[in-house]
């Protein structure tokens, strides 16, 4: 009877801890979050293309109604390739949260010596209008507001993936192209770092470009 007894009184207890464990999680947000972000986080996208890939997007919301948002998804960061050969990274920029276009201007700022790192489509100057005026923006791209799609889209124009956002749909993506270029005196099984920085910005009132977002992608490359 007291071996019951005892059970029971346990049984309860435990009960009541489960209990206050729920309530306390149910009070207080972000208590069993481990991740604190800024900015709104989607899940990653996914691609027909082999590789892993990984999506950040920022967006954020004016008093003007202007949403701005630079949403990204990078293909494979570990590239294998013979020296004297080259390997191809890829980076993937879309725009499916803001309704003002975002021009991205992409540089090299890390590379070892001797290695060629070549970024497509390259740095180029480019007329947009704004409002009854032209004005010349410098960018390797720009990612204007695209809609979702809940099948995927068939008419993708060259350059551009179509890219699955996970409970979210389908959405069209511009491809940057990372060549990396290993010089054949380099001994096999080294390993080189790349880093690559891509700085978002959108045109304000006086249709100067204003800096909103700036983004690191990284390549481990192994000859």
């Amino acid at each position: 009877m007291r071996s019951l007894t005892g059970w029971i009184r346990r049984t309860a207890l435990w009960g009541m801890s489960l209990t206050l464990l729920l309530a306390f999680s149910y009070l207080i947000p972000g208590w069993q979050s481990t991740t604190a972000v800024g900015s709104s986080l989607s899940p990653a996208p996914r691609a027909d293309e082999a590789g892993a890939f990984v999506s950040m997007v920022d967006s954020r919301e004016t008093q003007d109604s202007s949403r701005y948002s630079l949403a990204t998804a990078q293909g494979a960061a570990s590239l294998r390739v013979d020296p004297g050969g080259e390997a191809n990274g890829v980076i993937y920029f879309y725009n499916i949260d803001g309704n003002r276009t975002t021009h991205i201007t992409l540089e090299v700022v890390q590379a070892p010596d001797g290695w060629e790192v070549e970024i497509d489509p390259p740095l180029h100057d480019t007329q947009v209008g704004f409002g009854r005026d032209m004005i010349t923006v410098t960018e390797n791209l720009c990612a204007e507001p695209t809609e979702l799609s809940s099948e995927e889209i068939e008419d993708v124009a060259e350059g551009m993936v179509c890219l699955i956002v996970p409970s979210r749909g389908y959405a069209l993506a511009k491809k940057v192209t990372i060549t990396i270029r290993v010089p054949e005196s380099e001994e096999a099984g080294t390993k080189g770092d790349v880093k690559i920085t891509a700085v978002a910005s959108w045109l304000g009132q006086s249709g100067a470009a204003t800096v909103g977002q700036t983004r690191d992608f990284d390549f481990t490359v192994t000859a």
